[in-house]
């Protein structure tokens, strides 16, 4: 996830445009996660923030995992069952932590193939949900495009 197409993601969305992040992997979940929440604005204003969903029970420190299969204990980084001593030296969770369940009432296929991957192996479906936080800027878009965001 690279800043520019952070930038231009932030460039073509309305305010309030809702972004959903899932993987399977703690480390290219947190990087994208990470690349949103940092990214700002020509005004030092952040251009995405944490959706609501994060700040209540919805979210945890572990994400998604079927029931019985948890590898690890709360807290635990996603990876440490799995990869011992490295694991240890990992971030903890970040704040807000991953979404519990999906938020849209459809999975997406990335929904579909992280969620079949943790009932095979110990795996986790590890979500964010991210509010774009400024208004687009129709004049940077494609004319075809300027009438969805106005």
């Amino acid at each position: 996830m690279t800043p520019p197409l952070v930038r231009a993601l932030a460039a073509a969305t309305a305010e309030g445009a809702r972004l959903y992040l899932v993987s399977d992997r703690l480390d290219l979940a947190t990087d994208m996660r990470s690349s949103f929440l940092a990214e700002r604005g020509a005004d030092d204003a952040a251009l995405y923030s944490l959706h609501p969903l994060h700040a209540g029970e919805a979210a945890s420190a572990e994400g998604w995992c079927p029931a019985g299969r948890r590898t690890r204990k709360e807290g635990q980084p996603a990876a440490a069952a799995a990869e011992g001593a490295e694991a240890a030296q990992q971030p903890p969770p970040p704040p807000g932590g991953w979404l519990r369940m999906r938020p849209y009432l459809l999975p997406t296929e990335r929904d579909k193939v992280c969620e079949k991957l943790a009932r095979r192996a110990p795996a986790e479906a590890l979500r964010a949900l991210t509010d774009s936080t400024r208004p687009a800027v129709a004049a940077r878009l494609p004319h075809a495009a300027r009438a969805h965001v106005q």
